[in-house]
């Protein structure tokens, strides 16, 4: 009679709950209890349904929380040859794009959730679907999860937390999975929204709702700048978005949490330096004098962008270049080159691509994942206080720190 294999449960079953129960199936009893009808809700949105899976080059600089040191040896021993080494041996073939991020072959996130599922269930792995787990305690040296049905099942040899954080709960996306983990004695970093739109405060911002342009962003925290990024900006009617904004909102999300000043300087002809942008309006004051200001300032940035600009300055946008004085004019040069606004809040959790904080990874040994408070826990992925930057980074992480629990669940 063959003996019975140690049973594991993973509360999750997002990127890194799949993983791990991939690399344990082979030799564990593993069971995974999603809360949703349906496993990788997440996976599916990411890449706008295309699956930004991974970066080539992700490592600890990528990263922000208390420590994000903590996130090097899991990248280090899963890094990008060892995650597409495991990719082709379960049938997901990958195509690196734009700056070393990582895409399915297919250019779609069915095919990632597809090869796991079917991966999953190749090693028997058992899911567990539309179960929420409520609780979680040690009963004579086994784990016992509560379902929020009121089922208790028992007896497992060890328990992944995977859950995932409270970003997106139209995905899935909750705090139950910390109160879990308080439960059991962690301690939880301030939660905040990140890879989120910003509110700003400015009643101009609804009369561009939908105008899209290149620009440069750049973050003001307490009087100074901390950050800069360039690349699409979108506005809405409630302030900004686009993935110059994306970029800038973990340390703007975090300002704001800990009650500091945060604004936006927006550039909104980055091509141009304001010389060049002065240089141009002289000779076309010469050329031109007649034309209004509002069409000048078409030729270089969006007309709505400018009557905007010009609406906030109180000039006529009919006055014609000629009739400006050289003070105004350098105002309007000004505001395109540097036009700040006052950031109120985030968008919120729900239109948050991931979120900041969680458990705070000095309980947490980053050679296994495995707790330092409760042997035998192990905490992986977005429930962690790690976050990465925009570009497959928090997948990277899901997968690295998933590899290193299941290892070392193997090695016990």
């Amino acid at each position: 009679m063959k003996p019975s294999r140690a049973k594991i449960a993973i509360v999750g079953g997002g990127a890194g709950g799949l993983l791990a129960s991939l690399w344990l199936g082979e030799s564990k009893s593993v069971e995974i209890f999603e809360q949703n009808s349906s496993v990788g809700k997440k996976l599916l949105a990411t890449g706008n349904g295309r699956c930004n899976i991974t970066h080539v080059s992700a490592s600890e600089r990528d990263y922000f929380g208390e420590s994000p040191s903590f996130a090097k040896e899991a990248l280090e021993r899963f890094g990008f040859p060892e995650f597409e080494a495991f990719c082709r041996s379960i049938g997901l073939y990958l195509s690196v794009r734009e700056v070393g991020r990582c895409y399915p072959a297919s250019n779609e996130a069915k095919s990632v959730l597809y090869a796991l599922e079917e991966s999953a269930r190749e090693r028997g792995v058992k899911v567990h679907l539309d179960s929420l787990v409520g609780g979680l305690r040690r009963v004579k040296g086994a784990f016992e999860l509560e379902l929020s049905s009121g089922e208790r099942l028992g007896g497992y040899e060890a328990v992944i937390l995977a859950t995932g954080s409270n970003a997106a709960p139209q995905l899935g996306g909750g705090e139950k999975g910390y109160s879990i983990a308080q439960s059991l004695g962690h301690t939880i970093a301030p939660l905040y929204p990140s890879l989120v739109q910003l509110h700003l405060d400015s009643p101009l911002l609804s009369r561009l709702a939908g105008v899209k342009c290149e620009g440069r962003a750049r973050l003001w925290v307490l009087g100074k700048p901390v950050q800069e990024e360039e690349g699409d900006l979108l506005f809405t009617s409630y302030g900004i978005s686009g993935f110059a904004i994306l970029d800038l909102s973990q340390a703007a999300s975090l300002a704001l949490l800990l009650g500091q000043k945060a604004e936006i300087e927006l550039d909104i002809a980055p091509i141009f330096t304001q010389k060049a942008l002065q240089e141009s309006l002289q000779n076309l004051r010469q050329s031109s004098p007649n034309r209004s200001i509002l069409s000048i300032l078409g030729g270089f940035i969006s007309p709505k962008i400018a009557q905007a600009i010009l609406k906030s300055l109180r000039i006529d946008p009919s006055l014609s270049l000629k009739g400006l004085a050289p003070k105004e004019i350098e105002s309007i040069l000004g505001r395109m080159k540097s036009w700040r606004f006052p950031i109120t809040k985030t968008h919120g959790f729900k239109h948050a691509e991931v979120s900041g904080g969680g458990v705070r990874t000095s309980e947490i040994d980053p050679h296994t994942m495995e707790s330092k408070r409760v042997k035998g826990l192990y905490i992986i992925g977005e429930m962690l206080d790690i976050v990465g930057k925009r570009g497959g980074y928090n997948l990277a992480f899901a997968w690295a720190s998933a590899y290193l629990a299941a290892r070392s669940l193997l090695t016990r």
